[in-house]
């Protein structure tokens, strides 16, 4: 339980930002497919990504995420138990995928190298959360200006997209799940790693 909870706080936070940052002006995709690989101290898990617009799902081994900035919710479906919990899209669970993080405070480039066969600029980024400094690397491809990965500077976790193939997704993968029922109940907080 504590393995799929790590899943899908990472998974919170990156669809928050794939909506955010996708329904903004000078976003180099802005309808897409994607594998997703994000690796954590509780292992490693691979899933779909959808992205339309300020739309995004996530489809992992037993869950599937949601995030609509239309609507400014992030919607976790636990497939196994049939229900889903429906978050607010808060500025702590964005992730940058424009290239640039809530916050930034500081980004330095370190080199070049290949992500899922495309260049891209590594860069190391400093930005805040709440009142703490949060230090990562981020790969972002020299052709499309699209981020590709990131990765705590530690090692602890990273998030990777392979297999990006633009176009149009169907509307009905944004849409609440048939057949589930809405729990109500309050969300944890989520430490980041530094």
């Amino acid at each position: 339980m504590r393995k799929c909870a790590s899943l899908i706080a990472v998974a919170v936070i990156i669809l928050s930002g794939m909506a955010a940052s996708c329904s903004k002006k000078g976003t180099s995709l802005k309808e897409y497919a994607a594998d997703v690989l994000t690796t954590t101290p509780r292992g490693e898990f691979s899933g779909k990504l959808y992205v339309q617009g300020g739309e995004s799902r996530m489809e992992l081994p037993n869950s599937i995420i949601i995030a609509r900035q239309d609507t400014g919710t992030v919607q976790v479906f636990m497939s196994a138990k049939k229900f889903y919990l429906e978050l607010p899209m808060k500025p702590e669970y964005v992730y940058a995928v424009d290239g640039k993080f809530p916050g930034e405070v500081s980004r330095e480039r370190v080199g070049t190298e290949k992500v899922d066969g495309r260049d891209a600029d590594k860069y190391r980024v400093t930005y805040k959360l709440g009142d703490k400094g949060v230090t990562v690397y981020q790969w972002v491809c020299t052709k499309s200006g699209m981020p590709l990965k990131t990765a705590a500077v530690d090692g602890t976790w990273s998030y990777s997209l392979s297999n990006i193939k633009g176009g149009s997704q169907p509307d009905e993968l944004f849409e609440l799940l048939p057949g589930y029922q809405k729990l109500n109940i309050p969300m944890p907080q989520f430490k980041t790693n530094q």
